[in-house]
Parts: C-alpha cells; structure tokens; sequence
C-alpha cells in the first residue's frame, strides 16, 4: 500500500499473477482446449477475468 494502490489493485495483480502462471504451465505441457474452474476459484470472478486475457 506504499505506492497508493487500491486493494482491488492488488487483488487485481494477484489474481493476473496466477492466471498467466497456470495458463503458462498448461502450455508448456501442450494443453490448448478450454478451461473450467471447479470449487472456489470459480467464484472468483477476477481469476476468471485473467484467465480470458
């Protein structure tokens, strides 16, 4: 919070973090088809967000 970032903001960074981390290691194994979150995740609508980036 020393930079005036909201907490959506980070929450924002976070979420963009572990999207582009899962989506890096699916194609490093060749997986090309389409995602669906079970549990939890799914309900976070900005990992879902990410994810279509």
């Amino acid at each position: 919070m020393s930079e005036s970032k909201t907490v959506a903001d980070i929450i924002r960074g976070a979420h963009e973090s572990l999207a582009a981390r899962a989506l890096s290691q699916l194609r490093l194994v060749g997986f090309s088809g389409a995602v669906v979150f079970i549990g939890g995740v799914a309900l976070q609508k900005g990992m879902v967000v990410a994810c279509k980036k």
